[in-house]
C-alpha cells in the first residue's frame, strides 16, 4: 500500500515539475535559529536538500589562525526511495596566518538496508593533533578569548581518502578506508585574548612542551607523508532494527558494543615515510538509559603497536 501511494505521489510530482511548477516557498530564512542549529532548505520536491552549518561553527579564533571563517554546507540527493548521495565542500580562513584550506567529502549509501556506503575525501585540511577531538570550534574560541587557555593544538594535513562500509550480518559491521596525507607542524601566529593578565594559560601549539612559552616553535614532528590502511570490525549485541520502505532504522541496542580496529602505515609507497602495524579493542556504550538522570556514556580501549619503525606524533 505504500509504495502504491509513493508511486501515485512520484507520478503527480513528476507531472508538477514537467509543467515547469516550483516548489512552494518554504524555506525561510531566519537568523535566530540559523547561530545554534545552522539553516536546511529543499527543492525539488525534498529530493534535494541543502544544510547550511551555524554560525556558531562559521567564526571562530584560535592562536594559530587568528580569527577566521569556517565555511561549510552538505548537498543531499536522493536518487530513489533507498538510495543517496552527499557532498560536503568546505572552506577555512584564517586572517592572521592567511591560509586557505578547501576540502570536499562525498558519500554514496548504495544499500541503507545494511548500511552499505563508499565514501572519498580530499584537499587540505587544518585538523586537530587529538585524533579522538578535543573541544569544539565554538568552546576553543570562547575559551582562548575569555580564559586565555588554547586547548585545541592543529596541523595541516593534505590528503586524499577513500573507503567503504557494510554490514556483513545484522550484529557485525566492517569499515576499511585507505589514506595518503601530507602532514605539516604549524605554530602559534598570535596570542591575543581578552584576558591581559601575568598568569594567562596561553600555550604552545606543541603539546609535549605545556610548560614552553606560547611562541615557542620546536620542532613536534617533521614534515612527512603517510599512506595508511585502516579497517575495523564493530560487533553490536542484540542489534534490532526497525525496515520501512525508505530503508532500516538501526536502534540502540542495550548492551555495549565492541570493536576492532587493525591501522598499517606503508612505507614506500607513493613516497609514504610511516612503518608501523596497530591494532586496538575498544568496548563502549554510547547511550546508557539514567531514566530522570537522563543518559551515560563510557569507552574502554586498549591497543600496542606490534610494528613501530617508522612513526610520527
Amino acid at each position: 500500500k505504500d509504495y502504491a501511494n509513493k508511486a501515485e505521489i512520484a507520478a503527480k510530482n513528476q507531472a508538477i515539475e514537467q509543467a515547469g511548477v516550483t516548489d512552494k516557498p518554504g524555506n525561510h530564512f531566519n537568523i535566530i535559529p540559523y547561530i545554534p542549529f545552522g539553516y536546511k532548505l529543499s527543492f525539488k520536491h525534498h529530493r534535494d536538500s541543502v544544510y547550511v552549518d551555524p554560525f556558531l561553527q562559521t567564526v571562530f579564533y584560535n592562536t594559530v589562525e587568528g580569527a577566521g571563517i569556517n565555511l561549510r554546507g552538505t548537498f543531499v540527493h536522493h536518487i530513489d526511495t533507498l538510495r543517496t548521495y552527499t557532498i560536503t565542500p568546505n572552506l577555512r580562513y584564517g586572517f592572521t596566518d592567511k591560509t586557505m584550506y578547501a576540502n570536499i567529502r562525498g558519500e554514496y549509501n548504495y544499500d541503507p538496508l545494511n548500511r552499505g556506503k563508499f565514501f572519498m575525501g580530499f584537499g587540505k585540511n587544518i585538523l586537530d593533533l587529538n585524533n579522538v577531538g578535543t573541544r569544539s570550534v565554538y568552546f576553543n574560541t570562547l575559551s582562548t578569548l575569555l580564559s586565555a587557555r588554547n586547548y585545541v593544538k592543529y596541523y595541516s594535513s593534505e590528503y586524499l581518502n577513500f573507503g567503504f562500509q557494510r554490514n556483513l550480518n545484522d550484529n557485525l559491521l566492517l569499515k576499511a578506508d585507505l589514506s595518503y596525507a601530507n602532514r605539516t607542524q604549524l605554530y602559534n601566529n598570535t596570542l591575543y585574548t581578552f584576558k591581559h593578565t601575568v598568569d594567562s594559560h596561553l600555550t604552545s601549539n606543541n603539546p609535549l612542551m605545556p610548560d614552553a612559552p606560547a611562541n615557542e616553535r620546536s620542532e613536534l614532528f617533521a614534515q612527512n607523508q603517510a599512506l595508511t590502511l585502516t579497517s575495523s570490525l564493530t560487533y553490536t549485541f542484540d542489534q534490532q532494527y526497525i525496515t520501512r520502505p525508505t530503508g532500516r532504522g538501526f536502534l540502540p541496542s542495550k548492551y555495549p558494543q565492541i570493536t576492532l580496529t587493525y591501522r598499517q602505515g606503508i612505507k614506500g609507497l607513493f613516497g609514504s615515510d610511516v612503518n608501523y602495524n596497530f591494532a586496538s579493542l575498544s568496548i563502549y556504550h554510547e547511550h546508557l538509559d539514567n531514566g530522570l538522570w537522563g543518559y551515560s556514556a563510557f569507552k574502554v580501549e586498549a591497543g600496542d603497536f606490534f610494528n613501530h619503525s617508522s612513526i610520527y606524533f
